[in-house]
């Protein structure tokens, strides 16, 4: 028999494709983006869950009578139906390699996990599989934020260690080390010309102080 829903397709057939919207945005993932979804459930069975749903219940931490709790219980259990499809370890792996859906879903959880435990919420937008707009999230690849982010704090580094080699030689220019004033008392008697002595470790010069009688 047909699958189950196919009798809606008749009513989408005379519809143009570009009037449904699908021109606009992209239609699946792009082929070169390092799928996490085998290792992101792999890791949540490793853990002791028979599903992504199963999972979910055991580590939520909110509130379950909030709107987020019933947004990602519709995921997981999305993510439940489309593992669901793979009868045998083989056709499991090649489901979660492949399936655009799975990827944003598993994707989407682990960002949930991420950005609860650190309150990141940058990392958390840049660990999705699709970002909404205004997401405020870079554009670039990877590996460009990365570089910019190492010259820049290379570049910071740098003129720190600058700054801090010029505050040093203006300091120093001025004053000379090991030279210091000794200051003695004059003993009582001896006039005009009390002896005086300098303070050991300290500079040469003394002044003495006497009082004669």
């Amino acid at each position: 028999g047909p699958r189950h829903g196919a009798g809606a397709a008749a009513s989408l057939a005379p519809l143009p494709f570009a009037e449904l919207g699908f021109d606009k945005w992209e239609n699946k993932l792009a082929p070169d983006l390092k799928r996490a979804g085998p290792e992101i459930y792999r890791s949540l069975r490793s853990a002791g869950a028979t599903s992504v749903r199963d999972w979910l219940g055991q580590n939520f931490e909110g509130s379950r009578r909030s709107t987020e709790w019933t947004d990602l219980w519709n995921i997981a259990t999305r993510a439940d139906f489309a593992i669901s499809r793979g009868d045998n370890p083989a056709q499991l792996a090649v489901i979660l390699a492949t399936d655009d859906g799975l990827e944003i879903d598993l994707r989407r959880l682990s960002a949930h996990v991420y950005e609860t435990r650190t309150g990141d919420h940058q990392g958390a937008a840049a660990m999705l599989a699709v970002r909404a707009p205004g997401a405020h999230v870079d554009i670039a690849p990877t590996w460009m934020v990365e570089e910019a982010s190492k010259h820049s704090k290379t570049e910071f580094e740098r003129s720190q260690r600058v700054r801090g080699r010029g505050k040093g030689d203006s300091n120093d220019g001025g004053r000379g080390n090991g030279g210091g004033r000794g200051r003695g008392n004059g003993t009582k008697g001896d006039g005009d010309k009390g002896a005086a002595d300098a303070a050991p470790g300290q500079g040469s010069r003394g002044r003495g102080r006497g009082r004669g009688k």
